[in-house]
């Protein structure tokens, strides 16, 4: 007792905001000698009126006794267990009433009494005294209609664990889709290096054909006009053929009236006819020439078509490009969805400790009973604390875990928006390479069209 810690008057620390926490009703001291008395204490109203400090504890450990199963054995096997410690010598007995101090407090707490101090068991005051008991008496009587079971606890820590493996499970899921897009996205970086390398080699045939068009398209109207003379020259020529072989004939019949006349005359439309058939060989030469360009024509509109493929091939990179930001978005959706599943899920656990905590205090009261199995109950309480502080432990090693994933989450989102800037980019990129091919193909087209004098819509 010499050693037992002392505080300052309760009323001095409180002022006047006792009367603020009795939240239940005061109790008769008629029924405080009866409650007690059921509890084991003989006491009178001279022993409430004017309390002294071994009344007090007496009182205080029958309630710890009836309510939490805590006795006086309780308390000093603990307290010898920690007396085990360095310099136990200073204070021998303060261990003892540290536990005793600490048990009442839990005891008050959950009797709905908030301003309860150790002076109210060193330097008790009568008021204060009466409104305590009056508490305590409260929570004696009607603590059934509160009482959870052990069962119900267990049964809702499995349910919780499974919710934990559960959501250990999906969070491995979403971590192995995320590594396996990482990947893929990784895997078709060089895909994406070679289709932007195809395309600027396809945009550069692209300008070549052009300027080889332009030059090919001038040419073939240059020889299309040539070649429209020459066949005009070439009809002249046969009907002029045909009429020097209509006046040869006359004038073989001829012959023999005027030989040297005629003869003259015959040689000269020979030599005129030789030098046609020199023209027309020379114009027969330029047609061929002619011919081979139409098939150059030809080997262009090919690589036209090839270029037009190209085109499609880039639309439908376009189409999967969509496709990536759309599966991107849903993956979005997803993380988000994990982390509330995640606050919501820290949220339970915090909501769960408070109920076990609540549920360790009700558990302690259930070794009021008769005094014949008082020891079993004081053992089953003793089983059911041991479990509960190892579901303590286990449920701390939970919390670090559960901080350390959304540390990992976090890193992953952090990496995850780098990866959608640069897929933003290389959109971008892409677009403007479409852009520009699209643009280069009209004019091309819009070339050709005017060049064969196409009408173009719009």
């Amino acid at each position: 007792m010499a050693n037992a810690s002392t505080s300052a008057n309760p009323g001095q620390q409180l002022g006047g905001a006792q009367d603020l926490h009795s939240s239940f009703p005061s109790v008769k001291t008629t029924e405080i000698i009866q409650v007690l008395a059921e509890l084991g204490l003989l006491v009178n109203a001279d022993d409430i009126a004017r309390p002294t400090q071994s009344v007090t504890i007496r009182c205080f450990m029958a309630f710890l006794d009836g309510l939490s199963g805590i006795n006086q054995e309780w308390i000093e096997v603990r307290a010898k267990m920690v007396n085990q410690l360095d310099y136990r010598e200073v204070f021998p007995d303060g261990m003892y009433w540290r536990i005793f101090n600490q048990e009442l407090k839990e005891l008050f707490v959950a009797a709905e009494v908030r301003d309860f101090v150790f002076s109210d068991v060193v330097r008790p005051q009568s008021k204060r005294f009466k409104r305590h008991l009056s508490g305590l008496i409260n929570f004696w009587r009607f603590r059934s209609d509160r009482l959870q079971t052990y069962e119900e606890v267990v049964n809702a820590n499995i349910e919780i664990e499974a919710g934990v493996m559960e959501r250990r499970r999906t969070e491995e899921e979403m971590r192995v889709k995320l590594e396996g897009l990482i990947a893929k996205r990784e895997a078709e970086r060089d895909d994406v290096a070679q289709s932007r390398n195809n395309n600027i080699r396809s945009q550069e045939t692209l300008m070549d054909l052009k300027t080889k068009q332009k030059k090919l398209m001038g040419d073939l109207d240059q020889f299309k006009g040539e070649r429209q003379e020459c066949i005009q020259k070439h009809t002249d020529l046969s009907y002029q053929a045909q009429l020097w072989a209509t006046d040869i004939k006359k004038l073989n019949g001829r012959i023999i009236s005027s030989p040297e006349e005629l003869k003259g005359r015959l040689d000269q439309v020979q030599q005129q006819l030789q030098s046609d058939k020199v023209e027309l060989a020379t114009e027969e030469r330029r047609a061929r020439a002619l011919e081979s360009k139409r098939e150059v024509m030809m080997a262009l509109e090919m690589e036209l078509k090839s270029c037009v493929t190209l085109l499609e091939m880039l639309e439908g990179e376009k189409s999967r490009i969509t496709e990536q930001r759309a599966a991107r978005d849903q993956k979005q959706d997803e993380i988000e969805q994990y982390q509330t599943e995640v606050r919501d899920f820290i949220t339970k656990v915090s909501q769960t400790r408070r109920q076990i905590q609540s549920a360790m205090d009700r558990l302690q009261r259930l070794n009021k009973g008769f005094e014949e199995k008082r020891a079993a109950y004081q053992a089953k309480t003793e089983a059911i604390h041991a479990a509960l502080s190892d579901l303590n432990r286990r449920r701390s090693e939970m919390m670090d875990k559960a901080k350390a994933k959304n540390q990992e989450t976090a890193e992953l989102e952090a990496k995850f928006d780098r990866i959608t800037e640069e897929y933003q980019a290389f959109c971008n990129e892409r677009t403007q390479e479409r852009n520009t091919i699209c643009h280069l193909a009209e004019v091309y087209i819009v070339g050709i069209a005017r060049a064969r004098e196409i009408p173009i819509d719009g």
